[in-house]
């Protein structure tokens, strides 16, 4: 499948760009998080809006939590869960749309005057909504992008020895932090209300509701554990982790680490608001979120280029946002 082979688009760029990225969700008729998230022509949002959209889940996954967990939020359509190994053997009709994981790695070289530049590459891997674009088979309209927390190891497969067949492996044996039902729920509710509004949000800015992430002065923020992760960029290294006094000796208010599975668990079961705080390492991109579980509401969002870890100056500047100093 041509879908299959394209996986990763390699691009080639002279300078150094750099983003500031939201909420690890944009939407948007662009793919590739450097460029602007684009706008929708009228007849692309209707031709979305007309097909049934298909969402590729993976081997451990439950298909009957997924369906419960999608339900109520995806709205805009209607939904089917399909496994990767039917994925795989699908010819995929024009009226369907396509959650499926995606990738782009990009080669950038820092140019010094007449001399051998410095050359590295990035790795984005991301769930994405498309669409099969009429009358070509390897193009593609493009409507949404949700970051993923991969490995280091996921990163040298897809890159090195897998990347003949990146999402085959990473379907199969990625271990990826953020791919839980309750979180995949509400990043699908945020793309939900954007398209049902025909609005797009790009990766760039920053998010802050004022009035509501105040409410965490009397409320437990949960906070995402693999967040503790100490990441070495130079070796790869994820056995390490920070120390829990360091890391939130800034932060006065209540709080309570939380492991991917129950937090997901959390947010499917809740009836109640609370909120949580999740971490994504894209490449050198580290982007920090807190959402209201109940809504799945963004109330504060940052993103940092060239910064791999959480420290202990993002849970300072959030304490500022909930005192109401920034």
């Amino acid at each position: 499948m041509d879908t299959i082979r394209n996986f990763f688009l390699a691009l080639v760029l002279g300078c150094c760009c750099s983003a500031l990225t939201v909420a690890q969700v944009g939407v948007g008729s662009v793919e590739l998080e450097k460029l602007k998230a684009g706008k929708f022509s009228p007849e692309d949002l209707s031709r979305l809006k007309a097909t049934k959209t298909i969402f590729v889940h993976r081997p451990g996954d439950d298909p009957a939590v997924l369906e419960e967990a999608f339900k109520h939020v995806w709205t805009i359509t209607p939904m089917e869960l399909v496994s990767y190994s039917d994925f795989l053997k699908m010819d995929i009709p024009a009226d369907v749309s396509i959650f499926s994981m995606g990738g782009v790695n990009t080669n950038t070289t820092f140019m010094r005057g007449n001399s051998e530049g410095i050359n590295y590459d990035n790795t984005h891997i991301y769930l994405k909504l498309w669409m099969p674009m009429e009358g070509s088979k390897n193009k593609k309209h493009h409507y949404a992008r949700i970051e993923l927390h991969p490995t280091y190891v996921d990163y040298a497969k897809v890159v090195g020895e897998e990347s003949d067949n990146a999402m085959g492996y990473l379907y199969r044996k990625g271990d990826l932090k953020n791919w839980q039902p309750g979180l995949l729920k509400n990043y699908l509710k945020q793309i939900n209300d954007l398209l049902e509004a025909e609005t797009e949000k790009w990766f760039f800015g920053e998010v802050l509701d004022k009035k509501e992430i105040r409410k965490l002065k009397n409320e437990t923020l949960y906070i995402i554990d693999y967040a503790m992760v100490k990441f070495s960029p130079t070796s790869g290294d994820e056995s390490k982790r920070h120390t829990e006094k360091k890391m939130m000796k800034s932060y006065p208010y209540k709080y309570e680490f939380i492991t991917a599975s129950e937090l997901s668990d959390k947010i499917l079961s809740t009836t109640e608001p609370f909120y949580y705080l999740t971490y994504v390492k894209s490449s050198t991109d580290k982007h920090v979120c807190i959402q209201e579980a109940l809504t799945g509401k963004v109330v504060y969002a940052k993103y940092r280029p060239m910064s791999y870890n959480m420290k202990d100056a993002d849970f300072k500047k959030i304490a500022a946002a909930i005192a109401g100093d920034s």
